[in-house]
């Protein structure tokens, strides 16, 4: 199972806690390179998704919220 697939199955959050688990710190730069990867594939819907991955990581991690999106 790929980590889109798997996370796609849980919550925003259970994947935020768990790249924390994963990743500690870098946890919302890792959701943030998977967004850039869903973009590169033309999967938007799975890009938003690790957005809101990446927001919630960094606020579990008390990072603030990022301020720009990716368009698409």
């Amino acid at each position: 199972m790929t980590h889109t697939a798997y996370v796609v199955n849980h919550s925003i959050s259970w994947a935020a806690h768990h790249l924390i688990d994963s990743h500690g710190g870098t946890a919302a730069q890792v959701a943030a390179i998977q967004a850039r990867r869903m973009v590169a594939e033309g999967r938007f819907e799975l890009a938003t998704m690790w957005e809101l991955v990446q927001d919630a990581a960094g606020e579990l991690l008390g990072e603030p919220a990022q301020t720009t999106r990716i368009v698409h």
